[in-house]
């Protein structure tokens, strides 16, 4: 039996420009796929930073209704582990606060630290900042003076 050049198979340059054209399609596509998860980490870290935001102000406004004190004494003593907690706190999660941070987004955190106050870099629990895996880093601001959250977010672009 003779074999023909169509029971032959692929010739080298057919499988060289096969390779080539799969090698642009991964040039386009992995860029676009590493961008794609770092918005999608921005985007949570905004979503926490907007539950935090919104936290405060139910926080806020049942103190503020239960008479437990002037504004200042709010903004004196008040910092954000006083209304935020991580799923499974370490550090004391007794089911009354205004924001339980769930295990989805924590599992998105580079580090797996037990409580919110681990987070706090300024001793106060007034700012926190809190790294992601994808290694951008949000860093959250309570201003006692509005009070509010602000947010910076580095790395994620």
């Amino acid at each position: 039996m003779k074999l023909t050049r169509k029971d032959k198979g692929f010739t080298l340059i057919e499988l060289i420009i096969i390779i080539v054209i799969l090698g642009i399609i991964a040039a386009i596509a992995i860029p676009k796929y590493l961008d794609s998860k770092k918005a999608a980490e921005k985007a949570v870290a905004e979503g926490l930073v907007g539950a935090m935001r919104s936290a405060l102000t139910i926080y806020y406004s049942n103190w503020i209704a239960k008479n437990k004190g002037t504004l200042k004494d709010f903004r004196d003593n008040i910092s954000i582990p006083s209304f935020v907690k991580l799923y499974n706190d370490t550090m004391g999660f007794t089911g009354k606060e205004t924001l339980v941070i769930d295990q989805s987004i924590v599992s998105r955190f580079d580090d797996q630290r037990g409580s919110i106050r681990d987070y706090a870099t300024d001793g106060s629990g007034r700012q926190l900042s809190i790294p992601f895996k994808s290694g951008g880093v949000v860093t959250i601001y309570y201003d006692r003076e509005k009070p509010a959250i602000d947010a910076t977010y580095t790395g994620f672009n």
